[in-house]
């Protein structure tokens, strides 16, 4: 699913997010932040990085692939139900298949709520 090319296109992907967004600030958190990729293309634009994932497995890849990438990025094992941190990060990110998927539509309005607590 994440191939070479696939991170390859994070950086522009990232960029176009960002025009879009125009974050407030360089603080930003990425959601099921699959192997690293768009964690590490804004990483590499400055920001300061926080990636999620409630499953340590999922979590070793992107600690390598920043580790390569020679970034600093903070990873924490959560459920992004549990997950907020209010007033804490500019910028929310959650792409792909990451959002939607719960059978409980009150846990997909969990979710939601905790990404905009912290921005």
């Amino acid at each position: 699913m994440f191939s070479d090319k696939r991170f390859a296109e994070a950086g522009e992907q990232g960029d176009r997010l960002l025009s879009l967004t125009k974050p407030a600030g360089t603080i930003a958190l990425d959601l099921c932040c699959d192997p690293g990729r768009c964690a590490i293309a804004l990483a590499n634009r400055g920001f300061s990085v926080t990636g999620i994932d409630r499953t340590k497995f999922l979590l070793d890849e992107p600690q390598e692939n920043a580790q390569s990438a020679q970034v600093k990025i903070c990873w924490v094992e959560q459920d992004r139900r549990d997950f907020v941190r209010p007033g804490e990060f500019a910028f929310v990110l959650n792409r792909l298949t990451s959002f939607g998927y719960f059978q409980n539509t009150h846990d997909d309005l969990s979710v939601l709520e905790n990404m905009f607590a912290p921005l």
